[in-house]
């Protein structure tokens, strides 16, 4: 029996979930168990999963989702409790695993941990919490990176736990739907998916369109939620541009397809900062599924998915200046943005997709 436990799953939207979704689709089966703390238990969510999908919450969890990670432990040990043969327990991230590893000081168990950036760059501070998410991936039999950056983390972190570079991988069809390259009307689309959350550089995002000349007609999508909605609001109002920019939450999976279909250019302005980092960047593979041409910031793990600038324009994090000249430069090189996008679709084939 194999049991995963996490807190990122969905409902909740987001490139681990995502990414965990993914993996049970394709290597959970009927028998085993996914185990998901949530702030508050939602309804039954319809995952399409032939194994069986549990929720856990308890009334300090709504304060704060970790908080459920009692209850998967006390769900995990009767668990392990009844299973006739060993079970191979896969923690969705360090904090899950938490409840792998306090278990495992009282028996004998074997897990694995799933690491991707953000949690990892926190191990670098000696605080009684990175001490003990360290001891987590430290008893671990494996650790599963999303990308050599998120190894070099571990190893800068003094762990020495084996690791395993398992990266994202996504549904590729045999060729993008695209039926156009820029809109009729001459405006080219923008598009930006992910947290509104620091590290996604959102701001800078707002700041480099700022800067582009008053005849370049452009139009910018910011899909996803959160804390700092109302600030990038505030800031597109500033700059004047509040009517080209549309924030867009709680896009459905059909949806957020349309949204890279009617783009011309997909920008990630990603930062590392002390509270996140991109280990990888799900979303840039679905923009190269669908064909789009990708600008990105070379921090955390892009460089590494767009094969070090021959799938994307990479610029400096944080330079507005760079990155509204990466724009103009796509947008008036039609050749360019083919070759980008070719590339691009290509390596999401050979290398990212469920085959």
């Amino acid at each position: 029996m194999k049991i995963l436990l996490t807190l990122d799953f969905p409902p909740e939207q987001g490139g681990i979930q995502r990414y965990l979704y993914e993996k049970a689709v394709h290597s959970y089966a009927a028998g085993d168990r996914i185990l998901v703390g949530e702030a508050q238990r939602s309804a039954q969510h319809g995952d399409g999963l032939s194994c069986t999908v549990s929720r856990h919450a308890n009334p300090l969890s709504r304060f704060n989702k970790k908080w459920s990670i009692a209850n998967l432990f006390f769900e995990l040990a009767a668990l392990v409790g009844r299973a006739a043969s060993p079970a191979a327990i896969e923690c969705g991230n360090v904090y899950a695993g938490i409840a792998a590893w306090a278990l495992s000081l009282v028996r004998p168990l074997r897990y694995s941990v799933y690491a991707y950036g953000g949690e990892l760059l926190g191990l670098q501070r000696k605080t009684p919490g990175s001490v003990l998410l360290a001891g987590v991936l430290r008893r671990a039999v494996e650790v599963r990176v999303i990308s050599r950056y998120g190894e070099r983390l571990v190893r800068s972190a003094g762990i020495q736990t084996p690791c395993v570079i398992d990266p994202p991988r996504i549904s590729v069809a045999e060729k993008p739907v695209r039926g156009r390259d820029f809109a009729r009307d001459g405006t080219v689309n923008l598009l930006c998916v992910g947290r509104l959350v620091e590290h996604k550089g959102h701001g800078v995002l707002l700041d480099a369109c700022n800067t582009l000349p008053p005849d370049f007609d452009w139009r910018l999508v910011i899909a996803g939620t959160g804390p700092l909605e109302s600030r990038l609001r505030t800031a597109a109002q500033k700059y004047r541009v509040a009517d080209r920019v549309a924030f867009k939450e709680g896009l459905a999976d059909r949806e957020l397809a349309g949204e890279y279909r009617n783009a011309d250019i997909f920008v990630l302005p990603s930062l590392e900062t002390s509270s996140g980092a991109e280990g990888f960047g799900i979303v840039l593979l679905e923009a190269m599924a669908e064909g789009l041409p990708v600008i990105a910031s070379d921090a955390g793990g892009i460089g590494e998915v767009l094969d070090n600038g021959s799938c994307g324009v990479l610029v400096r994090p944080a330079d507005p200046a760079a990155l509204a000249s990466a724009i103009l430069r796509l947008a008036a090189d039609p050749v360019m943005r083919k070759r980008l996008a070719e590339n691009g679709f290509r390596r999401v084939r050979e290398q990212y997709a469920w085959q």
